[in-house]
């Protein structure tokens, strides 16, 4: 068996030696391959060896704007940050406006993930303003897919819905398949999220027929963990488990643990709502231990969130903070502000369980200031929630309709599922009450058109 260093002591040697173009090529290739991989070590040496070449100013500026995505990878994203940061001002400063382009799209993706909406929005329209005004197509409509996916998540989903359609019109019009495939999956999302689910699963099998056609396993196996979340969704459980157990096989196949473990995620999902929670918990915690080993931040905090839901749903308050408080670690340690408003939102839900309200408001206020200065409006929603809840439980019946009354605006803002959520919780509290407070609640969370 052929030794890997020796392998890639080789592949240096070629990039050493060939002509600056191909050997940057090579470089790119690998260094890409790498951490898609998830190969730490390899991206290390490969970036030890490029940083020591004598590269000219742009061409530097090239390769760091790769090791920022590597820094993104593993959750180092200060570093990243500074790095996108660095590097576009070289772009703007050379005029290299193409990519230029391109830094700002991958800040717009960091300040997503971080949560910060407005940020991320701003970078994403001055991306689309740049390769509009120099004719790049394709990424003019990579930046309007990323100015859709903001207002998809702001719950402004007319909005999002147009800008997906007009970068999939801009890849037809390319013939960029790749692009086509993107738009697709991305329209698919945002249906699912309107509960239009026939029509994000007719995107879903469209976007698998494209990767099917490119050869793309990566890029099927993502479209399958799509397809059976908007099963999932539909409430076909077995056939979501299926596709999800497909897409699983597909990404082992190919070796990328990271989306593993997302897709051991949904699958988790999947049992809970079965109430095979002892399997459900299995799911979690297998990947967690994946995020955790490779050092994926965001990818263990999602599977601390959901595996304390599941201690929750057994009545394990206890264990359930203490995954949520890792998390309120890990999404401080991210710099990533919707996940710490989530976390402080589940701790305090916890500390409610046990009746210790007193806490419970001191990590509700640090959730709802979040909430409210980020516009989160699905947080924003179930914190009013559990505001209502607190009044219930003292007995101000007053108080708890003003934050029903705030948890429908903010859901209706969120959009028609978390209206749906939200309707359906907080009509759960009113029904625990004794028959006259709850007739007395009754009159007014009717809706025009509606009994009670």
């Amino acid at each position: 068996m052929e030794n890997p260093a020796s392998e890639l002591d080789f592949l240096l040697e070629y990039v050493r030696l060939a002509d600056a173009g191909a050997g940057l090529a090579c470089w790119l290739n690998e260094y890409e391959a790498a951490r898609r991989a998830w190969q730490v070590d390899r991206c290390q040496r490969l970036w030890r060896f490029i940083a020591a070449q004598p590269l000219d100013l742009l061409t530097a500026a090239r390769m760091r704007m790769m090791r920022a995505l590597f820094w993104v990878d593993q959750g180092k994203w200060a570093e990243a940050e500074q790095e996108y940061h660095y590097v576009l001002s070289v772009f703007e400063r050379e005029k290299d406006w193409r990519n230029a382009g391109y830094a700002l799209n991958n800040l717009g993706d960091l300040l997503l993930k971080q949560g910060q909406w407005s940020e991320a929005l701003s970078a994403f329209k001055r991306s689309a303003e740049v390769t509009r005004r120099i004719g790049d197509e394709a990424a003019f409509g990579h930046a309007l897919s990323n100015i859709a996916a903001v207002h998809e998540l702001k719950g402004e989903h007319d909005a999002a819905l147009r800008g997906y359609e007009d970068a999939l019109a801009i890849a037809r019009h390319l013939q960029d398949r790749e692009g086509e495939e993107r738009a697709l999956s991305n329209l698919g999302t945002v249906y699912r999220r309107m509960n239009r689910l026939q029509q994000a699963i007719e995107c879903y099998e469209a976007s698998i027929h494209i990767c099917r056609e490119r050869n793309d396993q990566r890029g099927l196996a993502l479209s399958l963990v799509n397809l059976g979340v908007a099963q999932y969704h539909q409430e076909e459980f077995d056939t979501a488990e299926a596709t999800l157990t497909q897409a699983l096989s597909e990404l082992q196949n190919i070796g990328d643990l990271a989306h593993v473990g997302a897709v051991l995620n949904n699958l988790g999902l999947v049992q809970r709502k079965r109430g095979n929670l002892d399997r459900a918990r299995q799911m979690f915690e297998e990947s967690r231990s994946i995020a955790h080993n490779m050092n994926d931040k965001w990818g263990e905090s999602h599977a601390l969130s959901n595996l304390g839901n599941v201690y929750k749903a057994q009545g394990n308050f206890a264990q359930a903070l203490v995954c949520h408080q890792r998390d309120v670690v890990l999404c401080q340690e991210l710099g990533d502000k919707q996940g710490l408003a989530t976390a402080f939102l589940n701790c305090a839900l916890m500390y409610a369980e046990q009746g210790d309200w007193e806490t419970a408001r001191r990590h509700g206020k640090q959730a709802w200031q979040l909430a409210l200065t980020e516009q989160y409006n699905s947080l924003h929603a179930r914190l009013s929630l559990l505001w209502m809840r607190d009044a219930l439980a003292h007995k101000e019946d007053k108080v708890a309709l003003e934050h029903w009354r705030e948890a429908q605006e903010a859901a209706d803002r969120a959009g028609k599922a978390e209206r749906v959520l939200v309707e359906a919780e907080g009509r759960r509290q009113i029904e625990r009450l004794s028959l006259h407070r709850r007739w007395k609640l009754k009159r007014w969370t009717i809706r025009p058109g509606e009994s009670a």
